[in-house]
């Protein structure tokens, strides 16, 4: 009896289970995780007021997450900050330029964006990416145009993207192997922090700036800069002035001792980042003077703290100066390899600038040795002691030139001419060019003099610029105070000054009798860059008519022309002046030196 009893309450037990069965109160469903927004959410999350609305913990799990990955860390955290939601983290999954934007958005607190103007092309503000891709645009993370944000985001725009949400560190490229064999990329500085900061060894990839990031990538990426990266307030402020030092690039070019090189150097092999500029000037004969400055941060601002000016001799027919790193040396070095291309003569001299921290010094290996030839090519007597073997000297001269190009001189009827062939940091001549005709056109007077001199060396690009501005109605460049030549001052008029001003009027001379003050009606260059300027068109009329075809006529008009100096540039210009009446005692006008 007692059997079936304990059966029967068994059986009776079962049913009672059965019939309150558990009800799944249904966990979340949202698959953003996995998706491009993170945005989609499931109805069951939405809040009920007959059940308790405390909200649950966070998960510390996603089902396709091992314990033992080594992104697990990364994930958890990502989900415990909002940076990832649903049920799936999909870790091997690509992420897209948009899903990169949302995390790091979402890692700062998703700030909610200021600007009030949508400057995308294809995006909207109800597009899942666009307060992310806006607060980007706002830190200078990415630029104004199209998003792309379903595009994969490959490794060189991730770390591009990164390296600018952190405040674009400076970082000396030379130092990281892996970013000099990326030089001049466009991702070149950022993958020279994220190796130098320890990024890149922290993930444990290796770097394909064409391979598409997973999301697992760029999470890592993100949790190992927040407890292991911060530009400090110091390190920005030194960087703004390197920065500011880098910006007068107007002012760059081969004459007038500007800066014709910038980068940023590691000249300790300490990890700390100095300024190295190089300065060019024009010298007597073959002669160019060159300024090696290296800048660091001195007391919380960048100061200069070694500097050094010399001559570079270009008797011979080619000089080149390279800029070289060699872990195994003192430290950087510009070298300079200086030999003749004569057929006849072998000339050769070499030598280095060591950059020290405090300190550029000279190390001037020697003057090898000059052998003359003969028409056949034999090789002929020594004529200057030779300082090292030929060996010695061309195994040093090789390691000379295994460097960067910096500049190379060349020598020509008693005048050195110096090319840029890398200036660094600093701008491409188009650029600079834009920036010395937005200088010019503000009233510059000191790039407007600098832009003369470019021009006086060859210039042409910007040389064209300055005509078009003329072609335009602006005579800023050519503005200023003409003042009679010597063969005009000798002539039968005693001429005055003439003033010619930036909207092309002409003042001065005699008298107002022979300038109207007005603006030219045209303008036209010709090829040789003679500017031609018609203010009143010249007209034939009648002064008397004595009848039967004697008819007395005289002419009125007024123009005048720029007419460039013998070098093809604007220093020395002259103004030739036709006012009313013409004739042969039409004067010539120099412009007045500063």
């Amino acid at each position: 009896m007692k059997k079936y009893l304990c059966v029967l309450l068994a059986l009776a037990m079962l049913l009672s289970l059965a019939a309150c069965g558990g009800k799944d109160s249904g966990g979340t469903t949202d698959t953003g995780g996995s998706t491009e927004g993170d945005t989609a959410m499931d109805a069951s999350d939405t809040p009920d007021t007959a059940r308790d609305t405390t909200p649950p913990e966070p998960a510390r799990g996603f089902p396709d997450v091992p314990e033992d990955a080594f992104y697990y860390d990364a994930a958890m955290w990502a989900a415990e900050n909002g940076l990832v939601s649903g049920d799936k983290f999909d870790p091997m999954g690509i992420c897209t330029r948009g899903q990169i934007l949302t995390f790091l958005w979402r890692s700062v607190g998703s700030p909610e964006p200021s600007t009030g103007e949508n400057p995308f092309t294809d995006g909207d503000p109800s597009s899942w990416f666009y307060k992310p891709a806006l607060w980007a645009y706002e830190n200078g993370i990415i630029s104004a145009g199209a998003v792309s944000a379903g595009n994969e985001c490959p490794m060189g725009q991730a770390l591009t993207i990164l390296w600018r949400a952190n405040g674009s560190p400076i970082t000396a490229a030379h130092a990281s192997a892996i970013a000099d064999k990326y030089a001049g990329q466009y991702y070149e500085k950022a993958l020279a922090w994220a190796d130098l900061c320890g990024l890149l060894n922290a993930v444990g990839q290796s770097f394909d700036p064409n391979a598409s990031c997973t999301r697992a990538t760029v999470i890592m990426y993100l949790y190992w800069l927040k407890d292991n990266f911060s530009l400090s307030a110091e390190d920005a402020a030194v960087q703004a002035e390197y920065a500011k030092l880098v910006a007068d690039a107007p002012l760059y070019g081969v004459t007038g001792n500007g800066l014709v090189y910038a980068d940023y150097i590691d000249v300790e092999g300490d990890g700390k980042v100095e300024l190295l500029t190089v300065g060019l000037g024009d010298g007597e004969d073959y002669y160019k003077n060159l300024t090696l400055t290296v800048y660091a941060n001195v007391d919380g601002h960048a100061g200069k703290v070694a500097e050094l000016a010399d001559e570079i001799n270009i008797i011979a027919n080619h000089v080149t100066l390279t800029l070289s790193f060699d872990p195994a040396e003192e430290g950087p070095r510009l070298n300079y390899y200086d030999t003749s291309e004569n057929p006849h003569t072998f000339y050769e001299d070499f030598g280095q600038y060591l950059l020290k921290s405090n300190a550029v010094t000279k190390a001037e290996i020697g003057q090898s040795y000059a052998e003359y030839y003969d028409l056949e090519g034999e090789e002929g007597q020594t004529v200057s002691g030779v300082s090292v073997t030929a060996e010695e000297f061309q195994a040093a001269a090789d390691k000379n030139n295994a460097g960067t190009p910096i500049l190379t001189f060349r020598s020509s009827f008693g005048e050195a001419s110096a090319t840029i062939e890398n200036s660094g940091l600093l701008p491409g001549r188009a650029e600079i060019n834009a920036m010395i005709i937005s200088g010019i056109k503000s009233g510059d007077e000191r790039i407007t003099k600098n832009a003369a001199a470019q021009i006086e060396s060859g210039n042409s690009e910007l040389k064209q610029l300055v005509l078009d501005m003329a072609l335009g109605g602006d005579f800023t460049f050519f503005a200023g105070e003409y003042e009679p030549t010597s063969a005009t001052k000798n002539d039968y008029y005693a001429y005055k000054s003439l003033t010619l001003h930036a909207d092309g009027r002409v003042t001065g001379y005699e008298s107002d009798y022979y300038t109207s003050g007005k603006k030219p009606v045209s303008v036209n260059v010709n090829s040789q860059g003679v500017i031609t300027c018609v203010i009143i068109p010249e007209e034939r009329y009648v002064v008397e008519d004595f009848g039967g075809g004697d008819v007395l006529y005289d002419f009125i008009g007024e123009w005048y022309q720029i007419i460039p100096d013998s070098n093809g540039g604007y220093e020395n210009a002259t103004i030739y002046f036709t006012s009313i009446g013409g004739g042969a005692w039409d004067p010539t006008f120099i412009r007045v030196s500063d």
